[in-house]
């Protein structure tokens, strides 16, 4: 197309497309862009990526050029509309064009097809910098350098904020959330029988439950009603997970509806916007008690004996809803200004 040299982006960004094709794209380049109903007439400047991919299309325009031109879209009716200094502009498409794209893309999706699988080559996407006491935390390998030697500091004058081990977490007082199960009055309590693992997996087993009982999370139990089975997989790293098969008391508890963030409404919030940053709470979960009567009901099994929790586990029915309730009462007065929801 001609857009002259491309400016250069983060070298471990990728993009997915609709096909499930992932592409590393060349740069960017800023375009003069102008829509035009004569005579309502807009211009703006826009950030096009630029990749070498298949495509009957020769420019899309994203969210953030949609927030720029401040324009609605109607797949439906197949047009735009945006405000102009003079009035609201509609700009309609081209049903044949449109019909013609859409075959043109799908005839060069098919041509590209290949059955073998091409990964990108890893890159390493993170590096160590050391802060107070000796600890050292993960950043960007693509962090500004300009920005680099502010970063340090920054991090150590607020180190006490951060958790580096169980015993740094205080956890949430039961006044602003707590877990209750609420079980179905007619739930019947069910013991599954104890299973089997390999020594790989015991030794995962054994080891998760000793960090566990070492951060006061679980605590040990008798003559429990309900009873549930460990599971260990796999992680991506190699190492393995120690999950709980909590399915027996999930269909004993009815679902608590409260609403779960949207992900199409986080992707339209954060448009437009140069920065962006991602809360990852240190595990999040264990933060948040379980009511004292309900701890019993989220006992396992395992070697070393039965253990329930007495905080929120993962697998837990409603878990997700509750920890949502959570960050939406600390942080209320935040919401719409500086956090998305």
């Amino acid at each position: 197309m001609g857009v002259g040299p491309c400016k250069p982006l983060p070298p471990s960004m990728t993009i997915s497309s609709f096909s499930g094709d992932v592409y590393r794209p060349a740069g960017y380049a800023t375009l003069r862009v102008v829509l035009e109903e004569d005579p309502r007439r807009l211009e703006r400047k826009i950030d096009f990526i630029i990749m070498d991919a298949p495509s009957g299309y020769n420019a899309i325009l994203g969210r953030p050029a949609m927030v720029t031109f401040q324009m609605i879209t109607s797949t439906y009716h197949l047009c735009v509309k945006f405000l102009t200094p003079f009035s609201i502009a509609t700009i309609r498409g081209d049903k044949a064009g449109a019909s013609k794209c859409f075959e043109m893309n799908a005839r060069l999706h098919t041509d590209h097809m290949d059955p073998r699988d091409h990964p990108l080559p890893p890159i390493e996407l993170n590096k160590h910098i050391t802060i107070a006491d000796g600890k050292t935390v993960l950043i960007s390998k693509d962090f500004p350098d300009n920005q680099k030697p502010a970063l340090a500091p920054l991090l150590s004058e607020y180190f006490d904020v951060f958790a580096w081990e169980p015993s740094d977490m205080p956890g949430i007082q039961r006044a602003v959330a707590e877990h209750r199960l609420s079980l179905k009055p007619e739930a019947t309590p069910v013991r599954q029988k104890k299973r089997s693992f390999g020594g790989k997996k015991q030794r995962a087993i054994r080891e998760e439950v000793a960090k566990l009982l070492a951060a006061e999370f679980i605590r040990e139990i008798t003559f429990p009603l309900w009873l549930a089975n460990v599971v260990v997989v796999k992680k991506n790293s190699g190492k393995w997970r120690m999950c709980v098969d909590f399915t027996n008391l999930n269909k004993a508890c009815p679902k608590d509806f409260y609403p779960l963030p949207k992900i199409d409404r986080l992707v339209d919030c954060s448009a437009g916007y140069s920065m962006m940053s991602f809360v990852d709470a240190f595990s999040g979960y264990h933060q948040i008690r379980i009511v004292k009567n309900g701890e019993e009901h989220t006992t396992f099994i395992t070697d070393q004996g039965t253990f329930c929790y007495k905080v929120m586990p993962f697998g837990l029915k409603n878990a997700g809803a509750t920890y949502q309730r959570m960050i939406d009462t600390v942080f209320k007065n935040q919401r719409g200004q500086n956090i998305c929801r």
